[in-house]
């Protein structure tokens, strides 16, 4: 029985570490996309109701798209951050790090 468990610890950690940065925070998942969908359906179903097709896209412009990429923008700040931090570091690391190589810097192969 303790294998089994074991096993599913091992399967659980490689779903896990196949998910996106952002539905994966620490212990819990955070259904942060599917809100943003079912957002968009309930904006597109309300702006299918407008009087005129003026009205409705500009109800989904405005109650929808606009507000929800600005959530999205401010909530993925921390996320874009980590990921420049990180990539500054990895180009620091290999700044720093010389690579072994045969070449000799002459020109010749």
């Amino acid at each position: 029985m303790a294998k089994r468990g074991a096993r599913a610890m091992v399967q659980f950690a490689q779903f896990r570490a196949r998910l996106p940065h952002c539905a994966y925070a620490g212990h819990r998942f955070i259904p942060m996309y599917i809100v943003a969908i079912a957002w968009l359906y309930v904006v597109l179903m309300m702006s299918l109701t407008e009087q005129s097709w003026i009205a409705g896209i500009g109800t989904f412009v405005f109650y929808g798209v606009a507000p929800l990429s600005l959530f999205l923008w401010i909530v993925g700040t921390p996320a874009r951050r980590r990921r420049r931090k990180a990539r500054e570091a990895a180009q620091h690391n290999a700044d720093t790090n010389p690579t072994l190589s045969n070449d000799t810097g002459d020109g010749t192969a």
